[in-house]
This record gives structure tokens, sequence and C-alpha cells, in this order.
């Protein structure tokens, strides 16, 4: 969750248009091609306008509210595959 951490910093986002990422990061992000180098250029130029760039300042401020400390551990947990038991705390 490394871009999450970032928006957390004030970084605004270029990342890769896959659907993890459209998932987490909603409109707080500025989307790419991976198979497309000019998608990549594109993207980085929408950078230069210091309205989208503070616009996804603080729409990265706003997503990383909507996580808590609680939330981010699970899904951690979930790609490592661990769950809980909310009664024991073990893991199953």
């Amino acid at each position: 969750l490394p871009p999450l951490e970032a928006q957390s910093l004030g970084t605004p986002l270029v990342i890769s248009d896959i659907p993890v990422h459209r998932e987490v990061y909603e409109d707080s992000a500025i989307y790419f091609n991976l198979n497309s180098p000019s998608s990549l250029i594109k993207a980085l130029d929408q950078l230069k306008s210091a309205k989208i760039y503070s616009k996804l300042i603080k729409k990265g401020f706003d997503n990383v509210n909507r996580f808590n400390e609680l939330r981010l551990n699970n899904i951690t947990l979930a790609k490592y595959g661990i769950t809980f038991n909310k009664n024991n705390n073990k893991g199953e």
C-alpha cells in the first residue's frame, strides 16, 4: 500500500490503471495504461497544472481518511491470507 502512504504525505498519485488501484484510489489519482508509454506521459503532464496537482493532494488526504488503522491492517493481512477470529485473535 505504498501509494496510500504517499497520499498521506501529500503526494499526488500517477498509477497504473488496474482494478485494484481503481478500487482503493477511486478519483484521487491519475491513471495510465500500462501498455502505453504515451498514456504515462499524458498522465504526468497533467501534474503540470497547479489546479489538478492541488486537487489530487486534497483528494489523496480524503482517500487516506477512508482507511483507519484497523482497515489497513485487515487489508494487509488479507494480502498474506491471514484472518483473525474476533473471539481469540488467533490466526486461522
